[in-house]
């Protein structure tokens, strides 16, 4: 049977069903207030890009129906796909279809549905100051990955280091990440390092290979290594880079 999705709307799954999720206007709003950061035109063209018609603000298309009950429901467990994906966002992600009933007669449309997004988002920051061991040849932390600088192959023996590590998530609604480290060791050695990382745009992209990749990331980093020790040299390494992964 054909059917047509009236409209979409978002829960908080992390609040009891007795609490209902606010509604904010932006995803700033609902950090402080609590609620779903991410943005509804977030959500609205992830469903769009797997073949679900809905606009910006929630609400379905009136051009005629959406597709078979099944097709509809194969569209929603592809956008639960593309959600569970961004592993650094969410918990967990699910989509329900719930009938809509006529205002004037009370009875169910059988022709329409209303698609529930129930969203598990992890919290907003992480923040770790501490210490460890950098080995010889490879960096060591228990901070973010790749935050640490790279291990100095002159130093015979591990050498203790301090850091601090820190991410935002999902500040703005699209799943991006923002993160920073600063480490220092006992050598005067210091890396700082700057990362985002975006989930690529849901809409196909006129790139032919951009599809195979769904996260973008941009990466600042700045080194001092101090090799006076058992050379006369002191490294100073600057970094940009661009990924697709």
């Amino acid at each position: 049977v054909p059917v047509r999705v009236v409209g979409f709307r978002v829960v908080d799954g992390r609040r009891r069903p007795e609490s209902p999720s606010p509604s904010h206007p932006s995803p700033l709003a609902a950090l402080f207030g609590g609620g779903v950061r991410t943005s509804r035109a977030r959500l609205a063209a992830l469903l769009r890009s797997n073949g679900i018609p809905v606009d910006d603000f929630g609400d379905g298309s009136e051009d005629g129906p959406s597709g078979t009950l099944r097709e509809v429901l194969g569209r929603c467990a592809s956008t639960v796909r593309d959600l569970r994906e961004m592993e650094h966002v969410y918990e967990g992600a699910s989509i329900n279809m719930e009938g809509v009933y006529d205002e004037e007669t009370g009875e169910r449309l059988r022709d329409a549905v209303e698609l529930t997004v129930t969203l598990e988002e992890k919290k907003w920051y992480n923040l770790y100051v501490g210490g460890g061991l950098k080995s010889p040849m490879t960096g060591f932390g228990p901070g973010l990955p790749s935050s640490g600088p790279a291990g100095d192959p002159s130093s015979p023996v591990p050498t203790p280091q301090f850091e601090t590590t820190g991410s935002l998530v999902n500040l703005l609604g699209r799943g991006d990440v923002f993160s920073a480290a600063y480490v220092v060791d006992v050598r005067g050695d210091v890396s700082a390092h700057l990362r985002h990382v975006s989930p690529r745009p849901p809409a196909s992209a006129p790139l032919p290979l951009f599809p195979l990749f769904r996260f973008s990331s941009l990466a600042a980093s700045a080194d001092v290594h101090d090799h006076r020790a058992l050379r006369s040299y002191v490294e100073h390494r600057r970094e940009l880079r661009a990924a697709l992964s």
